[in-house]
């Protein structure tokens, strides 16, 4: 199964997507560490992603659709950090894969922003570009129906433990192949 993490710059997605897999043996993919890999050999690209642009639409979902082959190959559910990011995304994967469980991080705008500045990492605007982003792009996920398709909110303003668990409930009680207090998570 394919559960994705959506959620505001700042909403948390990320730690508990990686503690979620090194509890339950899931494994973490980052669409941020693929759009890194993919800039690694280009400046300007690099310099694009730091400004809050997107990585190439077709090699992002080259990279996506590899991991995902590569946890379906060893019989293993994935949580996908940050992907999809807008309803074209969304659809792929669920052409692709069948039904996806789309978890929602949900924060508000101010509240990403402040999270972002406590953490060093506000800048000249690209934050505020992401927020944009988001709610232009991302949000609608959540309004369009697909086929199969469940979708969950957590209240990420709560405790990273309370997120954690909230989403481990939600994979379990989606049929996710949970394998209790497993150590060091496999990541692809």
């Amino acid at each position: 199964m394919i559960f994705a993490l959506v959620g505001r710059p700042g909403s948390g997605k990320s730690t508990v997507g990686k503690i979620v897999a090194s509890e339950t043996g899931v494994v973490y993919v980052s669409s941020g560490d693929i759009a890194r890999e993919i800039a690694s050999g280009s400046n300007e690209l690099m310099a694009s992603l730091k400004n809050g642009a997107m990585a190439p639409e077709e090699v992002m979902r080259e990279k996506i659709a590899e991991r995902i082959d590569a946890c379906i190959d060893m019989g293993k559910d994935v949580i996908l950090d940050g992907f999809p990011r807008f309803i074209g995304q969304s659809i792929w994967l669920n052409q692709r894969y069948g039904s996806i469980t789309m978890i929602g991080f949900d924060i508000p705008y101010q509240e990403s922003l402040s999270r972002l500045a406590n953490r060093g990492r506000y800048d000249d605007g690209s934050c505020i570009q992401r927020n944009e982003f988001y709610d232009k792009y991302t949000m609608p996920m959540f309004n369009t129906e697909l086929r199969g398709q469940k979708t969950y909110a957590i209240d990420a303003e709560k405790s990273i433990s309370s997120c954690v668990y909230e989403t481990t409930m939600i994979i379990k009680y989606s049929g996710g192949r949970i394998v209790s207090n497993v150590a060091n998570s496999s990541k692809i």
